[in-house]
């Protein structure tokens, strides 16, 4: 409901960690670039959200991490 409101590269950083990493956490680079470049032949990247694309992953990660400790913690 959030999705493209924002800066645009922040939805690419959520859709990577979310299809990015297996069950462990484990990187997984093969995927994390198909999907990169596959997004990049609709949208190409500027020069500033390449470089802030890891910055916003780790923000994706803490948001999401955040909102479902709460949700677990405040749950009805």
């Amino acid at each position: 409901y959030c999705g493209c409101v924002g800066p645009l590269a922040y939805d690419l950083a959520i859709a990577l960690s979310a299809w990015g990493f297996d069950s462990s956490g484990a990187a997984l680079p093969d995927a994390i670039e198909a999907f990169r470049r596959g997004y990049e032949s609709v949208r190409p990247l500027t020069r500033v959200e390449a470089a802030a694309l890891p910055r916003l992953g780790v923000s994706a990660a803490v948001r999401f991490t955040l909102t479902r400790l709460h949700d677990r913690i405040f749950h009805d």
